[in-house]
Formats: C-alpha cells, sequence, structure tokens
C-alpha cells in the first residue's frame, strides 16, 4: 500500500469521527480528542496490516543427536496499538509525540511453540520521524478546497520513510528467545518494513 492509501484511511477514520464538514459548524470541545483518537486508530490499523518483520532464525533441534536449525529469513508481524497523540504546542513537538507514541505502543511478535516473545519497537528503531513543514504547506497550497487528503499524504510518507529507511540501522539489536517445532535458538531481528 502507498502513502495515499495510509492517507485515505486517516482521513476516513476522522471524517467518521467527527463528519465531514468543512465550514467547522459541528466543532465542539471534543472535536480535537476524537480527531486524535481517530488518527491513532487508523496508524494502527495501517501498521498491523502492513508491517512485515524479517528476522533470522539460528537454533538446535532438541532430538538427540542435536543439529543445527537456522532460518535466514522468517516473517512476523507487529501488535499493540498507536495511543492518540497530546496537543502539543508545535508542530515539531506533535511529530515527536507522534513518533514516541508508535515506538512505545508497538511490539514485534516472534511466535514460538510454547508462547509468544515480544519486544518492543523501541530498542529496534532508531532515528527520528520527520516529516517537512514546507512539503505539508506545497501540499496545501496544491489543492486549497481540499487539501486533507494530500497534507496526509505527506505526513505518512514520512511515517513509511522513518520505518522503511531508519529501522535497518539497528537491525541486530534484539536477539530473542524463541522456539520451532523440535528446536530452540534466538531470533535476530534483520529488517522492519512498511509496505
Amino acid at each position: 500500500m502507498s502513502a495515499k492509501s495510509f492517507a485515505q484511511q486517516i482521513c476516513s477514520a476522522i471524517k467518521g469521527a467527527v463528519g465531514d464538514e468543512k465550514a467547522g459548524g459541528s466543532y465542539n470541545d471534543g472535536t480535537p480528542a476524537a480527531c486524535q483518537s481517530a488518527i491513532a486508530n487508523a496508524i494502527t490499523n495501517y501498521l498491523i496490516a502492513n508491517v512485515t518483520v524479517h528476522a533470522a532464525y539460528n537454533g538446535m533441534t532438541t532430538s538427540t543427536p542435536s543439529a543445527p536449525d537456522i532460518v535466514p529469513d522468517e516473517n512476523f508481524k507487529i501488535a499493540g496499538a498507536c495511543a492518540p497523540t497530546s496537543t502539543p504546542k508545535t508542530f515539531d513537538a506533535w511529530v515527536k509525540d507522534l513518533e514516541s507514541k508508535i515506538v512505545a505502543g508497538f511490539l514485534i511478535v516472534v511466535p514460538g511453540i510454547n508462547a509468544v516473545t515480544t519486544t518492543p519497537f523501541k530498542p529496534f528503531m532508531t532515528g527520528g520521524l520527520t516529516i517537512s513543514q514546507a512539503n505539508l504547506k506545497s501540499a496545501h497550497e496544491g489543492d486549497m478546497k481540499d487539501p486533507m487528503e494530500q497534507v496526509w499524504t505527506v505526513v505518512c510518507q514520512g511515517i513509511l520513510d522513518w520505518i522503511n529507511n531508519q529501522s535497518a540501522k539497528n537491525a541486530s539489536a534484539t536477539g530473542l528467545p524463541a522456539t520451532r517445532p523440535g528446536s530452540a535458538g534466538t531470533v535476530i531481528l534483520t529488517t522492519l518494513e512498511v509496505s
């Protein structure tokens, strides 16, 4: 999926939460919280559906005699939820808050025989989420009548770029104990990507 489809999901969630009134006639004290909650839910749904974790498994069979059990590339998913952002006073503070909500809200899920092993995004994600205000301004000015989708496409592209490009920098941050049928070992996270 693309930044545009990600943005469309966010716009749809916002409109579902507070309506599609451009004039702001239905705005009330609860509107900002409803919008932030809708945005967080849309981000959660998109990332859970589209993020794939690639990992290498290195184990030994539990049979006698024991033998290496190596899988160079296994795919896992994530779980969790992005919490709504607060209402920071600046755009940069909002971006930082969004980054922290994504990092804190999701877990990498590594299935095993007896249990599911999870690890937070935090040790794996590096760098920082960046969203250009100049790009937002340009997107807004490109469609003055209804810039919502174009503006959110810029935000979503920033999130996708951050996950796809920054995450590989800390690729071996976490070696997780894991099991496979007849085997025990560790999983080394190699890449995290969002499609």
